[in-house]
């Protein structure tokens, strides 16, 4: 069966759902928020059907979905998230409106986020960093299980920046740059 549902309705249901998992509500609002714009940009994979996963994760344990995350400004260009166990979603959210306050001071702020968990479309976090005249760079973690471009074999991770199970997001400012 298929049921049609407006943006709202679809970020209400989600955030119903990670509510009665035990997610508290303003982290169940920006999970919720992130997975419906997956749905709207066609990206399904990222969207409704990651609820029963997150569900069941946060029902066991291995997702803590009453974890609010730990910003801490390190220097004027460096912001540590630690997500505490919980959705990288919200982690990034923090991090992004932490770095956005210190780029006038510092130019170039990079943020990089530990303990969490998937954070979903990467292109969203950075679409977030433009809606505030930012250019942002992110890059995840993930097991080896993707095959490159173009390959039909052999698994790769796309860890290009990171290291040590670190999210990394450079935020740097967009003033006067070409449209890319």
């Amino acid at each position: 069966m298929r049921i049609t549902l407006s943006l709202e309705e679809g970020r209400a249901l989600a955030a119903r759902i990670l509510n009665e998992a035990g997610v508290l509500p303003e982290t169940a609002s920006v999970v919720a928020r992130n997975l419906v714009a997956a749905e709207a940009d066609g990206i399904a994979s990222h969207g409704f059907a990651r609820l029963p996963a997150y569900f069941d994760q946060v029902r066991s344990g291995k997702v803590n979905g009453r974890a609010v995350p730990a910003v801490t400004v390190l220097t004027p260009g460096v912001v540590h998230v630690d997500a505490r166990d919980g959705f990288g979603y919200p982690a990034i959210a923090q991090g992004l409106a932490s770095a956005a306050a210190l780029i006038p001071k510092s130019g170039i702020v990079g943020i990089a986020i530990t303990n969490s968990n998937y954070f979903g479309v990467a292109g969203h976090h950075v679409e977030a960093a433009a809606e505030r005249g930012l250019i942002a760079i992110l890059s995840g973690n993930s097991p080896a299980a993707i095959a490159p471009w173009g390959g039909c074999w052999q698994p790769n991770s796309d860890n290009r920046f990171q290291k040590a199970g670190h999210l990394i997001l450079q935020v740097i400012p967009r003033r006067m740059q070409r449209p890319l």
